[in-house]
């Protein structure tokens, strides 16, 4: 079982987790060892993911720990797709609506008659 090509982090460890929790109902332990051995295989078969899985692979987590760090990553993901979007959402609207707007306030104000 392997992270689809379009499965989030967090998507694939949920799925993992209701396949381990499957199994324990039924009566096997499954063990952290195998947790993580399952979870990190699984990254791997997502080329978006098979690099973070060798990073953590090296940095000798425990299962808890492992799923904080995919979290985070998924997390600081997010933020910076919806800060990218929010600033090119910016950048357009104030070059196309309110430069506009601004200029034509601007000459309007330039023409009206001045009191002295």
């Amino acid at each position: 079982m392997t992270a689809f090509t379009n499965e989030k982090r967090t998507d694939w460890v949920n799925r993992s987790l209701t396949q381990i929790l499957a199994v324990e109902t039924l009566g096997r332990e499954v063990g952290d060892a195998t947790r993580k051995e399952r979870l990190l295989n699984g990254l791997k078969g997502n080329p978006a993911y098979e690099f973070e899985s060798k990073q953590l692979e090296i940095m000798k987590l425990d299962w808890d720990q492992l799923v904080a760090q995919l979290h985070a990553w998924e997390h600081e993901e997010n933020y910076k797709a919806a800060k990218a979007n929010l600033d090119n959402m910016a950048a357009s609207s104030c070059k196309r609506d309110n430069l506009p707007w601004l200029r034509s306030r601007w000459t309007q104000a330039s023409r009206l008659p001045t009191s002295s």
